[in-house]
């Protein structure tokens, strides 16, 4: 199943140990995402329950993260559809 396949996509290294709170880990490793290409316009992101499940975190944290992706135009979410990337990200910098 391809939602099975795009949670095993996002890997997001989590340091508990870390002072960086667990939500700012998750928003960091799904906008690192998002911006390398790894997490293509139009891809529906997982459901926060089933990534939280997944990264073993509290769905707030997960809620949190993506609140704060919608909130910077990175992914578009609706009630009932999912969230998804965005069609319109930032132009990639030239190297």
């Amino acid at each position: 199943m391809a939602g099975h396949r795009i949670v095993a996509d996002l890997l997001v290294p989590l340091d508990t140990a870390s002072d960086v709170p667990l939500s700012r880990q998750v928003y960091n490793g799904l906008r690192d995402a998002i911006l390398r290409g790894d997490l293509a316009p139009g891809t529906r992101l997982p459901s926060s329950r089933r990534l939280a499940a997944y990264l073993a975190v509290s769905r707030t944290t997960v809620l949190a993260a993506y609140e704060r992706l919608v909130a910077e135009r990175l992914v578009v979410g609706a009630v009932g559809s999912g969230s998804r990337v965005s069609d319109h990200l930032p132009a990639k910098p030239i190297a």
